[in-house]
């Protein structure tokens, strides 16, 4: 199953606004206001994508692909295609040829230190 997350500010409306900018499929987005999407995968960057298997165990970590050097720093176009690799790779029953990348986005605030 492959869904997307948006940042906890994001309405339904703004999820799906992103999802068609940046040509994203069809699937099932969730908005994660709570943070627990976020805190059960451990992602810690907006966007990080996390390859969970259906045995649970994370197959890959990281950037989608290395189209941004850095935060706002693009390269014309992205030579490197991680996350569709794990992904490929993980539906042929093979391991990711990378299990983890380093994201490049912002950081994702730990809510737990709004609620006090």
């Amino acid at each position: 199953m492959i869904r997307g997350s948006c940042p906890a500010d994001c309405s339904g409306l703004d999820a799906g606004k992103h999802a068609r900018e940046y040509g994203h499929g069809a699937y099932p987005w969730i908005v994660d206001r709570s943070h627990a999407l976020v805190a059960a995968v451990g992602a810690t960057v907006t966007p990080e994508a996390v390859v969970v298997k259906s045995d649970e165990t994370i197959a890959y970590r990281g950037r989608i692909d290395n189209l941004y050097i850095a935060p706002g720093k693009a390269r014309r176009a992205a030579t490197e295609h991680d996350l569709r690799a794990a992904l490929d790779a993980v539906f042929a029953g093979k391991p990711a040829p990378k299990s983890e990348t380093q994201p490049v986005g912002c950081y994702i605030p730990d809510l737990s230190a709004y609620s006090r």
